[in-house]
């Protein structure tokens, strides 16, 4: 496996240069775990609206930016 020459780290983001079999590769990777546990957060405290919001156990379909 061929070193990766780093160009670009920042938090969980890294890209670099990568010479393998006489040609040059981009690489990119970034760590997913972090957004997804951000993202399942967002989720749960938006799907749980309080009782008294929510007389009618209504589901939680989506809403509305305010600019629009």
């Amino acid at each position: 496996m061929a070193k990766t020459k780093l160009t670009k780290v920042q938090g969980e983001y890294s890209a670099g240069i990568v010479a393998e079999d006489g040609k040059t590769y981009r690489h990119e990777r970034q760590n997913m775990t972090p957004v997804i546990e951000h993202v399942k957060f967002l989720s749960e405290k938006v799907n749980t609206a309080p009782k008294a919001g929510n007389k009618h156990d209504q589901p939680y379909i989506g809403s509305i930016p305010m600019t629009v």
